[in-house]
């Protein structure tokens, strides 16, 4: 029996050179359909009322009600009917996360919160990047909300803004970045042209040893391998790490030269016969 723990998506410049990636993927779903039943597909169309606009995001609550953050604001889906909650200033909402206690987090230009239902039901925005002194945020755009020890870090390709349920703290990456990866107990920062940092509240920005061969590579995804990580960039591969090393993963998808672009990396738990 062979386990995939990660599961890499190329977005095809030549359809042909990943058929057999296909193939593959087409025997796993045959597999899994004989132990048990396919889930059902169901098509969710939102009705002529709202706006037809572009998703950017998605994100399930405890109560399963689907968020979507979309160019006409916060659109939710609770499996009957769809309500749109545009943000004040009328903003495209790019990034939704959930919590445990109800809240929906969102980000857009200029712009960062969530909503919540007050004591009388009424479903409320409460603006985060309105109440802090940070001039900062007025030129930047979130594009990713991620939680982490139990507040939010809301994210652009420059700033990041730490909201620990208390009060907002601007963090300053060591350069620009990529997308922000929460891997167990770390949080990391692919940094363009330096490497990977982790970091902490308490103690900063950290440089991960052994990472600066990705300062020229664009990371798309970092992933857990057991006690190793996975590290997956745009068109340079898909790497190892472990023991304070950086090393080619051997099984990975050819990337090089332009055939396969990488966009999104994934832990899976099915396993395939």
């Amino acid at each position: 029996m062979l386990r995939y723990p990660a599961i890499f998506i190329p977005k095809a410049r030549q359809c042909l050179r990943i058929a057999g990636l296909w193939a593959y993927m087409a025997l796993c779903v045959v597999a899994i359909a004989r132990a048990q039943e396919l889930p059902r597909i169901v098509p969710c169309i939102p009705p002529e009322r709202l706006p037809n606009s572009q998703t950017w995001g998605i994100s399930q609550d405890a109560q399963h009600v689907m968020w979507l953050a979309r160019n006409s604001g916060l659109a939710a889906y609770n499996g009957t009917t769809w309500d749109n909650y545009p943000l004040p200033n009328g903003q495209i909402v790019r990034a939704v996360a959930t919590d445990s206690r109800g809240r929906i987090y969102v980000g857009g230009y200029a712009a960062f919160g969530y909503w919540a239902r007050g004591a009388q039901g009424v479903f409320n925005y409460h603006p985060l990047s309105q109440d802090t002194a940070l001039a900062s945020i007025a030129t930047e755009e979130i594009w990713n909300i991620l939680p982490f020890h139990g507040g939010m870090l809301f994210q652009s390709f420059s700033n990041v803004y730490y909201y620990d349920n208390k009060r907002v703290k601007e963090i300053l990456p060591p350069g620009n970045i990529m997308f922000i990866q929460s891997v167990g107990q770390d949080l990391l920062f692919p940094v363009i042209e330096k490497g990977i940092y982790r970091w902490h509240p308490d103690t900063g920005f950290v440089a991960v040893p052994g990472t600066s061969t990705l300062a020229n590579k664009r990371v798309i995804g970092i992933v857990p391998l057991g006690e190793q990580w996975l590290v997956a960039t745009e068109q340079d591969g898909i790497w190892q790490y472990a023991d304070g090393q950086l090393r080619p993963w051997p099984n990975a998808i050819p990337t090089q030269n332009g055939r396969l672009q990488l966009i999104q990396a994934a832990v899976i738990a099915r396993e395939c016969a």
